[in-house]
């Protein structure tokens, strides 16, 4: 029994010795602590002037970000009490989809590079309206889009509460009854140049910039209608055309309206649907057409012209504000990729909803 227990022991101790070696563990620590390090350094301070001249040089942001992985994940789980929020970055899709903590604990955004397109429709096109005058449009900077539109639960993981006048409720469903305001604070309702980029701390967006140290903010109209579309020029992001202005056969597997089970002829309220219910676009981009209407940072401007342009952020002053998208209560011919709507900033309906961009 004794030479046993000896044995035992001796076993015991080459097991610690072997899997606990204490200069291996001290080698492992500090590898860890440089790669979390690092990776804190380029997801939390990208946005920062210092940061980015003393790491990345003379490179401009549209190179930073040209160099930063398709996806960028925020992390929400710490919520209100959290000063600041996890940032991390992946090359493709998981594996296993977006999963609900994607809709949830977490907030997607997928990278989109600089590229031109023809925003409005031709008059030819169905639906079309005197406001979407075709023309071409450059977007000379990378940008971050959110995958989905921003869910309830993740607006009260930043806000600490829900929106009020919550209608259609569910985590996983698009925050619903949210105006401009609600997104992007008081100050930004002025007219004034000045005012046109401010964010109240209190705000959806301030709370965002304030935890992280970035410019997120809401898409630009041209930013949310390049994205929409992924390179395609007709009235949907699949490629197709509108063969019925009220109940379409091509949109009714790209998002919730009012004639695929939205609003049923006005009678039956069903409302949004869980986000990513449906296909996305060609750039992975969910519910770009319907669900609810999404707002966006311009001012709305009823001739955008003819003339060509390059990162449009619509007039200096107006006294409404773009949304795009359409909704569950749209019919078709509000969804398509070029319709346009407008309302006043400080209202809110249980068909507005929002997704965020980053911006470098």
């Amino acid at each position: 029994m004794g030479s046993n227990d000896k044995s035992s022991k001796e076993r015991r101790s080459s097991f610690f010795r072997r899997f606990f070696n204490w200069p291996l563990m001290v080698v492992f620590g500090v590898m860890l602590a440089v790669i979390v390090y690092v990776n804190g350094i380029i997801t939390a301070k990208i946005s920062d002037p210092e940061y980015k001249k003393k790491v990345f040089g003379e490179k401009t942001s549209k190179q930073i970000f040209k160099e930063l992985p398709l996806y960028l994940v925020i992390g929400l789980s710490g919520g209100t009490n959290d000063e600041s929020l996890s940032v991390s970055y992946m090359d493709s899709e998981p594996e296993e989809g977006w999963t609900h903590e994607y809709k949830t604990a977490k907030l997607v955004l997928r990278r989109i590079d600089p590229g031109t397109f023809l925003m409005g429709s031709p008059e030819n096109e169905l639906g079309h309206y005197d406001d979407e005058t075709q023309h071409k449009v450059a977007i000379s900077q990378p940008f971050y889009i959110g995958v989905f539109e921003v869910t309830q639960r993740q607006y009260r993981m930043i806000e600490g509460m829900d929106s009020p006048g919550l209608k259609f409720k569910g985590d996983t469903k698009p925050v619903d009854h949210i105006s401009f305001i609600d997104i992007r604070g008081w100050e930004c309702l002025g007219d004034s140049e000045s005012k046109s980029d401010e964010i109240d701390d209190s705000s959806f967006l301030g709370g965002l910039r304030s935890k992280l140290r970035m410019n997120f903010d809401l898409p630009t109209e041209a930013q949310w209608e390049y994205a929409c579309r992924a390179g395609t020029t007709t009235a949907l992001s699949n490629g197709r055309n509108l063969t019925d202005r009220k109940h379409d056969d091509g949109l009714d597997g790209l998002g919730r309206y009012a004639f695929n089970g939205g609003c049923a002829e006005g009678s039956v309220q069903n409302g949004h649907v869980p986000v990513g219910s449906y296909l996305p676009n060609a750039w992975g981009l969910y519910d770009m057409h319907g669900n609810v209407s999404e707002w966006c940072f311009d001012r709305y401007k009823a001739d955008l012209g003819s003339d060509a342009v390059c990162d449009p952020k619509g007039p200096e002053k107006g006294k409404f504000r773009v949304l795009r998208g359409g909704s569950w209560d749209s019919p078709a011919s509000s969804c398509r990729s070029a319709s346009r709507d407008l309302y006043y900033p400080d209202y809110d309906f249980s068909s507005y909803g929002f997704r965020v961009v980053l911006n470098p």
